[in-house]
């Protein structure tokens, strides 16, 4: 207990002292902290060497003796230890100097040697990896040199479905950057994950295993759209087929897959030009999902809906716009009412999921038209009766604005309408008029 209590207080009062300061006159005790039998101690003195980054005195500190406690740490038994450690190496490299002291040779035989020792360490290291590389190709470069992705893709082909789902997850952001990209094409990683998802239905744990990789040609398909339907085609063709599947969380998965890749104009016009059956097919499916699964289910479905509608107003163009709507009503006749629906129902997570889509909705001309001329919609966003809770008044008031800040708002609404939106919007979020006295849940 008094090793916990010194914890407490030195956490109080090393931060009121400059990280240098603090890095230079008490380095020999941070040192051997790093090495306690306590899991808060190794935490401590972590998250002062993380307010360190990027100080001189750090990069002093860090001698082999140091690195060799902090791959200790790294490879800690305690998850809360091992990701302090993560974050601080993740900080280190993301600089030159720290950079150059992990990629050391010494450092590399230390952490290939250490997490060695257990796939749960080895995720760690290449989660730090990662971090590192997506923020600069420098530094990508300088870790592929160091030998230190060498089992990397061993990893990936493990047939331990565990180690292989952590693997996936851990590369996903390297799709976000261009040099990212380029590494796991330059690698073969991508093929080899394109492969494992074209024959994802013969694994008997398939449904723990196509997940992972659906999200990941996700990524890809979110920053490179085109990329993805041109160079990967089967991968679009399974995750088509995915929708279909008797297995909720697949199917599910494909949809929202889909709907990453729908997110951005590419992503909308690489999609427009597959066979139009398949997106049809696929926005009933959507509907399906929304209308008839398990409250868990419906909420990632309207989520996938709104990406697929999304459009940001610097990106309208008629086409776009023509795109968007194309797939709304290849939902059905009913597939506003019942967000209409859901916006009304009591419980906060459906709720939020449908005010989501009807502000997507409410970017579009053809959706302001849509809410207009549905019965009893306009009038129910602007009933702030309705809602009793912050996050409620926020979403429908976030709907209001998207209306009101259109830029078609003049050609779609009259000028009584956009009076009472701006009325609505100068009253802000939460409005109790003089005399009423509503008590609402999470303001103050």
């Amino acid at each position: 207990k008094q090793v916990l209590t010194t914890c407490e207080i030195l956490t109080l009062v090393l931060p009121i002292k400059p990280s240098q300061v603090t890095l230079s006159d008490y380095a020999t005790p941070l040192v051997r902290a790093l090495g306690h039998p306590f899991k808060e101690v190794k935490e401590m003195v972590l998250r002062e060497f993380i307010r360190g980054v990027g100080e001189n005195e750090l990069i002093t500190l860090l001698n082999s003796n140091v690195l060799n406690l902090i791959i200790n740490c790294l490879c800690d038994e305690e998850i809360s230890v091992g990701t302090r450690a993560i974050k601080f190496l993740t900080r280190l490299g993301q600089t030159e100097d720290g950079l150059n002291v992990i990629c050391q040779e010494m450092v590399v035989r230390e952490l290939i040697t250490q997490t060695n020792q257990s796939d749960v360490y080895k995720i760690r290291m290449y989660q730090v990896l990662v971090d590192i590389s997506a923020n600069s190709p420098e530094g990508l470069g300088k870790i592929e040199s160091s030998g230190l992705f060498a089992g990397l893709i061993e990893h990936l082909k493990s047939n331990d479905v565990l180690a292989t789902m952590a693997s996936l997850e851990v590369i996903t952001p390297l799709v976000g950057t261009v040099h990212g990209y380029d590494f796991l094409v330059r690698n073969d990683i991508i093929n080899l994950l394109a492969q494992q998802i074209s024959s994802f239905t013969d694994n008997p744990l398939a449904s723990l295993i196509y997940p992972g990789l659906a999200r990941f040609f996700g990524h890809i398909g979110r920053e490179f759209p085109q990329r993805l339907v041109t160079l990967y085609p089967q991968v679009v063709k399974e995750v088509f087929k995915g929708v279909d599947s008797s297995d909720v969380n697949i199917s599910i998965v494909s949809m929202e897959t889909v709907a990453f890749i729908a997110h951005s104009p590419p992503g909308k016009a690489a999609l427009y030009k597959q066979d139009e059956q398949i997106m049809r097919h696929i926005m009933g499916k959507l509907q399906e999902a929304i209308t008839k699964l398990p409250t868990e289910w419906r909420v990632r479905a309207l989520a996938a809906l709104a990406d697929i509608i999304h459009l940001s107003v610097d990106h309208v163009t008629s086409y776009l716009t023509k795109v968007s709507l194309t797939w709304f009503n290849q939902m059905g006749p009913s597939a506003l009412q019942n967000i209409f629906e859901m916006a009304r129902q009591p419980f906060p997570d459906i709720k939020a999921a449908a005010f989501n889509v009807l502000e997507k909705i409410a970017a579009h001309r053809w959706g302001q038209i849509k809410i207009i001329n549905h019965p009893g919609l306009f009038e129910f966003l602007l009933d702030r009766s309705t809602e009793t809770t912050l996050e409620g008044k926020q979403a429908k008031y976030d709907v209001i604005k998207t209306l009101y800040n259109s830029p078609t708002i003049s050609s779609t609404f009259q000028d009584e309408q956009c009076d009472r939106m701006a009325k609505y919007l100068q009253e802000g979020v939460i409005y109790v008029p003089i005399g009423n006295h509503v008590a609402v849940e999470g303001a103050d």
